[in-house]
């Protein structure tokens, strides 16, 4: 979507607004002219009237239409929150997921990571020139996983070779931060990343249960996994629903988290991949009818910035 495309679309917003408050006020004044005409009219009053009705709509069109910034759901029957947001995930406050590859390969300097990555950004954040450390701290927290494989020089001709299996977690400390690394693609002889949509939705499952296993009950930052350096092929918006449906999914079965944010990067918007509001939508849908109370006829779903 262009941005001409997005400022025509702002401009119906604005307008379908104003129109709306401009017609229900001209009401009340028109009902009160026919009663009390000749008591509250005298010279310049409708003028003057008619002007603050126009502005006052205006304003009420643009403060309506402003661009939400996020929205979020209780899971009917619980107190557990699922919030999606425009922003970046490294100003919010909880536990990261950090999508990986099943070697947990960690080189940004060979080009393997890109630095423009989540992982990327995280280990330049808070390992910027110790990726030693972290290589260290995931071997040790892998000690206990089984290693699924070990790739061959011609199979994997740069960094680690111990395949871990899809869905893979472990918790990595950096400071104070948090974070989860999910094991979610693999990559090929020639670095490049090979993710199959089917297989991606089955490791999804074992992301909650392996931050289950492991967890204190942390909040829980979410990217949205798979777009962009993840490389699944489908549309943003439906691996929003996906991971939105395999954590309430996995809240049935047992509380793992009082909070999940899915942080989406304001580069997905600008570029018209996602619609907040279509976004809104699907997760008052997916949130409500799983455990919503029969008499509990409030929506879901909606806008808190």
């Amino acid at each position: 979507m262009g941005s001409f495309t997005r400022l025509r679309a702002r401009g119906r917003q604005v307008c379908g607004h104003a129109f709306k408050v401009l017609g229900a006020t001209w009401i009340v004044v028109l009902v009160l002219n026919v009663f009390f005409g000749e008591y509250l009219w005298f010279d310049g009053v409708e003028r003057g009237i008619v002007t603050v009705i126009l502005i006052g709509a205006v304003i009420y069109g643009f403060q309506r239409s402003r661009p939400v910034l996020a929205v979020r759901s209780t899971l009917r029957g619980t107190d557990i929150q699922v919030r999606i947001k425009i922003g970046d995930i490294f100003e919010e406050e909880g536990a990261l997921i950090v999508g990986t590859n099943t070697t947990f390969d960690t080189s940004m300097d060979d080009g393997t990571i890109s630095p423009e990555s989540v992982q990327g950004q995280f280990t330049n954040k808070y390992f910027s020139s110790r990726v030693k450390e972290l290589d260290h701290l995931l071997d040790h927290a892998l000690g206990a996983v089984n290693v699924l494989e070990r790739r061959t020089d011609e199979e994997k001709p740069y960094g680690k070779r111990k395949v871990y299996r899809l869905g893979t977690v472990v918790p990595i400390h950096a400071g104070e931060r948090k974070a989860y690394f999910f094991a979610m693609a693999r990559f090929n002889a020639a670095q490049r990343v090979e993710v199959d949509r089917r297989e991606f939705l089955d490791a999804l499952p074992r992301l909650w249960n392996g931050i289950r296993y492991q967890s204190g009950m942390d909040d829980l930052l979410c990217p949205l996994l798979g777009a962009g350096y993840g490389g699944v092929n489908a549309k943003r918006v439906e691996l929003i629903g996906e991971i939105v449906r395999s954590f309430i999914a996995a809240c049935r079965e047992g509380r793992l988290a009082d909070n999940l944010t899915i942080v989406i990067r304001p580069e997905d918007v600008k570029q018209g991949t996602i619609e907040v509001d279509e976004v809104g939508r699907l997760l008052e849908h997916e949130c409500s009818p799983r455990f919503r109370m029969l008499d509990d006829p409030r929506p879901s779903g909606h806008p808190i910035e």
